[in-house]
């Protein structure tokens, strides 16, 4: 996986963007307030750009791709139909603006992680605040994940820790994970859990990768050594065996079995990487940071 086997560039450096699960439509902030969807395979815009009513902070797709819900510093967040870009239902609002943004697995709730250190919950489908906000950290909200399960929901702050949830009755649970060197004040600023669930990867300001038994919330192996920089995009393979991280300028790959680095880093760009989506198949690794790539032979690297 060393040469991109289609890249386009989106014309300017974009700090919010996000990829479909499919990692067939990139969603990306645009000039203006606005957002556009991109078609990864030609490089061309998707219809009309979507218009905010004030900066973009964060988007997120929904995993079946038909929803974009976007997090916007006039403290609402916003949600739209993929294909016919309309809005759906009213804006989503709180009392500051938001940092992070999760769908559920089943599409049904919304996470969002709040720089009033809370995290909220709303059913998409009646755009109604589910119980009130969930509060125990102690600094803004960076992340937010749901377990491949939908029973778990991570949350991970500048106060680096990480708490988990129970959706259903939106408890703690257990222990918070703390771990990494707190380095600077952003703290822990990505968080993926593995396919399986058994696994909760996390990156932060140290410059480092950490996984985490999602059981015993004991670490498992020493810390990746990631990328200059805070890392900014974390993906699993659908297989589970590997993972990409991303931080100022490159993306490094991993066996999640061994902890071992999977060839060279992948390199190229001259801001940070933003979003990390593979394909369905593993076949594909699509970054972006400035300009969106996708990169070829991940199953041959994962050493198959």
């Amino acid at each position: 996986m060393t040469d991109p086997t289609n890249s386009f560039i989106i014309g300017r450096w974009f700090p919010r963007v996000a990829f479909s699960p499919d990692g067939r439509l990139l969603a990306a902030e645009g000039t203006g307030w606005t957002v556009r969807l991109w078609d990864t395979q030609t490089g061309r815009p998707v219809g009309e750009p979507l218009t905010a009513q004030d900066e973009v902070m964060v988007v997120a797709f929904s995993p079946d791709g038909r929803l974009l819900a976007v997090a916007i510093a006039d403290r609402t967040v916003r949600l739209w139909d993929t294909q016919t870009r309309n809005p759906v239902g009213e804006p989503l609002t709180a009392n500051d603006p938001f940092n992070a943004l999760a769908f559920s697995p089943d599409g049904h709730l919304l996470a969002a992680g709040c720089t009033d250190q809370t995290v909220r919950l709303w059913d998409t489908q009646t755009g109604h605040p589910v119980g009130d906000p969930l509060t125990g950290h102690a600094a803004e909200i960076n992340a937010v994940a749901f377990s491949p399960d939908g029973r778990l929901l991570a949350t991970a702050g500048a106060d680096w820790t990480v708490r988990f949830w129970d959706t259903q009755t939106r408890d703690p649970v257990g222990e918070s994970i703390v771990g990494h060197r707190t380095r600077g004040t952003s703290g822990i600023s990505k968080l993926a859990f593995s396919p399986d669930g058994r696994l909760l990867a996390t990156g932060g300001a140290d410059e480092t990768v950490r996984l985490w038994d999602t059981q015993t919330r004991n670490p498992v192996g020493e810390p990746l050594t990631a990328t200059k920089g805070s890392v900014r995009a974390l993906a699993f393979s659908h297989a589970g065996n590997l993972l990409a991280a991303g931080g100022r300028g490159t993306v490094r790959l991993w066996d999640t079995q061994t902890g071992r680095p999977v060839g060279e880093p992948l390199t190229g760009y001259e801001e940070r990487i933003t979003a990390l989506a593979f394909s369905p198949d593993d076949s594909l690794l699509a970054t972006a940071g400035g300009t969106a790539q996708l990169w070829t032979q991940t199953a041959h690297m994962s050493g198959r």
